[in-house]
Formats: structure tokens, C-alpha cells, sequence
């Protein structure tokens, strides 16, 4: 991830965006290597960054870092799946949901009765084996355990 004044001019195969977020700001970067193993993003320096700092990282994470992490994840064979999730020695329980809808006030309320979190907003889920990885973002409470369902 290079954040950069002038982005390198676009190779065939590059993804090349310039997007509007929240209706406010507009942001352009390139990716290049996406059907590679060394995928590298340059994003144009944005003068909001020196005052508002979080609209750029929430972009970037949401917009732009996690749909290429959920790509090569895919091609792993992984899930990176948008949900909160407890376990215990006999069974689990996976809560996909969109955000603010309450999985982590679930996850909270399932702790209490014993479960162990597993996280509380994204979880990895490798598809051949059904094996369910905490993903490394803070959460609520620290993920204590993995399981397989």
C-alpha cells in the first residue's frame, strides 16, 4: 500500500478507481497484481488527511483493503465472513449479520452463558474443513479459541 501524491501511470490489467465516499470525498487509487500474489494499491494522497484522518482509513479499509483480502482469501479456499461467533466443547454458533444489527451483543449475552468468543464482527472460515479462525481486528473481548463445525 503506497500512499503517494502521484500514482505510477496504469499498466494493462491495473484497477483504476477514482470513487465519491459518503458523498463527500473522492478518492482514487490503482491495484495492481490482482491475480498475483504481490498485489500492491496506490492510493492519491487526499488533502482531508491532515484534519479527518478516519474517513480515509475507514475507506480504505472497507473499500478497498478488505474486498482484495476477501478475494485472496477465496482463492484459498478461506472465508473472511462478516460475523460474530462463540463456541463451546460440544457446539458453536456462527451469527452472520450487518453491522449494528447485534452480534457482538449476542456474542456478549452467549459469553455470559459459558461460550467462548470466537470474534465479534469478522471471522475466517477455512470451506474445506468448516475450521473457524478468529480474524486479527480488535474485538470487544480477546477471541479465546478456534473450532470446526
Amino acid at each position: 500500500m503506497h500512499v503517494t501524491k502521484r500514482p505510477p501511470k496504469p499498466e494493462p490489467g491495473d484497477i483504476v478507481r477514482t470513487d465519491r465516499f459518503k458523498g463527500l470525498f473522492r478518492y482514487s487509487y490503482i491495484v495492481r497484481g490482482i491475480d498475483t500474489d504481490h498485489v500492491s494499491i496506490w492510493f492519491r494522497h487526499h488533502p482531508v488527511d491532515r484534519v479527518y484522518m478516519n474517513a480515509i482509513g475507514v475507506y480504505l479499509q472497507a473499500q478497498v483493503l478488505e474486498p482484495i483480502v476477501y478475494a485472496k482469501l477465496l482463492e484459498e479456499d478461506v472465508l473472511l465472513l462478516h460475523a460474530g461467533g462463540v463456541a463451546s466443547t460440544e457446539k458453536g454458533f456462527l451469527l452472520p449479520a450487518y453491522g449494528g444489527t447485534g452480534k457482538t451483543t449476542l456474542s456478549m449475552s452467549l459469553m455470559a452463558a459459558g461460550y467462548k468468543l470466537l470474534g465479534d464482527d469478522l471471522l475466517f472460515v477455512e470451506l474445506a474443513t468448516g475450521r473457524v479462525h478468529p480474524y486479527a481486528r480488535p474485538c470487544t473481548s480477546s477471541p479465546t479459541t478456534s473450532a470446526t463445525w
